[in-house]
């Protein structure tokens, strides 16, 4: 016989919750990694067969919406894991904390970086001329590092997410 929650010992009830937590905290990681898999597909797509006047506004448009998206998911994990953290009984609980946080700082840079990059490149097609090749350069060199930064934290924080899960389950 199925017990309900009502038969349930607070013990058992508190594990129920943070297994819970914890799968919730693996569906937003995820989503997160997904939705990072799906922006280098779309901008591979869109060189092909978009104008590049056209494939800057969007991206401009498809950012501000996978922004709000992302932010949304990554909210999802930064509230999951603080209550993990906070129950103390998850091994993890605090690797997946601080994935989160170090994810939230390190996208903030990469969203200011390419901002700046955007900028720069609709400056270069209104203005010919305009755009400073060394400086292209350097922004480029370091979007690649905070993409790669971003993607191997994100890597990192889903598999926190299996092991917090495993370990609950």
């Amino acid at each position: 016989m199925m017990k309900t929650c009502a038969s349930r010992s607070y013990d058992e009830r508190m594990e129920l919750v943070t297994l819970t937590q914890a799968a919730v905290f693996l569906a937003a990681s995820g989503m997160w990694l997904g939705g990072l898999l799906t922006v280098p597909l779309v901008a591979l797509a869109t060189t092909r067969h978009v104008a590049p006047a056209d494939r800057a506004a969007l991206f401009v448009s498809f950012g501000r919406t996978f922004a709000v998206f992302m932010g949304v998911v990554l909210l999802a994990a930064l509230v999951t894991s603080a209550l993990l953290v906070a129950a103390g009984a998850v091994v993890g609980a605090g690797a997946a904390l601080a994935l989160t946080v170090a994810l939230f700082v390190v996208t903030s840079v990469g969203i200011a970086q390419a901002r700046a990059m955007s900028l720069m490149r609709r400056r270069a097609l209104t203005e010919p001329g305009s755009l400073d090749e060394a400086r292209l350069r350097s922004n480029a060199a370091a979007a690649t590092a905070l993409r790669s930064l971003i993607g191997v934290l994100s890597a990192a924080h889903t598999v926190v997410g299996v092991l917090l899960v495993r370990g609950l389950g």
